[in-house]
């Protein structure tokens, strides 16, 4: 009799475990469905499919008792590939690659529980390189470079775990400088010039340690007519008074952005994409 009671236990046991599973669908109010997966005692968990209204999926990946795991992919609604991440109980982990909607490349990096580590690469739309830099522990580290999606450059600077540090040059688009000076934990320091395209100095001032503007600041007329000289106090204008056209004279340096090479699509061997993207 005690085996037999042993018996009904466990089946009923059973039972009730296998009552903490539930399939899950949900639906958009218009009918469609919106989502699908399992629920296990109040949690997703498993696998879980989320769709768009015209029935394309979403997204889809993973859950273990509420939290992302393994592979997770997004999509366009055009079923195009959006983005690929692997997870680990939550936290990004490990490669992340992004497209546009027409499939080609957006952008690339590597994650360490949640924070991202080491080359992050970025393209525009037309394949040539957005930007390219270092992270440390999620923080931005080494030389980074912008780029213009003409291939010229448009922002170089040099980051200290995360603070921009030294000397930080832009570029407008036909190549010309647009601006340089000096970085100092993060905050713009010292004098720091701004040209317009043509290489004509517009502007000439000085940042103080917090980087606010300071003292002085020279501006020059983009139309010709007077220019200005506007004193600052820790970032607001205290007087302001024009001068002289032409007061204002070009005193820039020779200063180079720095080099990277291998930025473009098809100059970068080692960029792990797969040509199988789904």
């Amino acid at each position: 009799m005690n085996k037999i009671f042993q018996i009904l236990f466990l089946s009923l046991f059973l039972i009730s475990c296998d009552n903490d599973y539930q399939d899950v669908k949900v639906y958009y109010e218009t009918g469609e469905i919106k989502a699908e997966g399992v629920m296990y005692k109040g949690y997703e968990h498993g696998p879980w499919v989320r769709y768009y209204k015209n029935g394309k999926k979403e997204s889809e990946g993973s859950f273990y008792f509420g939290t992302q795991v393994s592979d997770w992919y997004w999509y366009y609604d055009n079923g195009q590939l959006k983005e690929s991440s692997h997870f680990e109980q939550n936290d990004a982990h490990g490669l992340s690659k992004r497209f546009f909607k027409n499939g080609k490349p957006k952008s690339i990096d590597y994650w360490a529980f949640d924070l991202r580590e080491g080359t992050a690469y970025s393209w525009h739309e037309n394949g040539k390189s957005n930007y390219i830099g270092l992270f440390y522990r999620g923080l931005r580290d080494s030389v980074w470079v912008w780029y213009y999606d003409n291939g010229q450059v448009e922002d170089s600077v040099y980051f200290d775990k995360g603070n921009e540090q030294g000397l930080g040059v832009s570029y407008h688009k036909n190549g010309s400088k647009k601006a340089y000076g000096q970085w100092n934990l993060g905050y713009k320091f010292g004098i720091w010039r701004y040209f317009n395209k043509d290489g004509v100095l517009m502007m000439k001032g000085e940042f103080n340690e917090y980087g606010y503007r300071d003292g002085d600041w020279l501006i020059k007329d983009s139309l010709g007519l007077n220019d200005s000289i506007v004193i600052y106090s820790y970032g607001f204008i205290d007087t302001a008074y024009a001068v002289e056209p032409d007061t204002i004279n070009l005193d820039s340096i020779d200063v180079q952005p720095f080099e990277l090479k291998g930025n473009d699509i098809q100059d970068t061997e080692e960029i792990p994409y797969s040509e199988n993207q789904g």
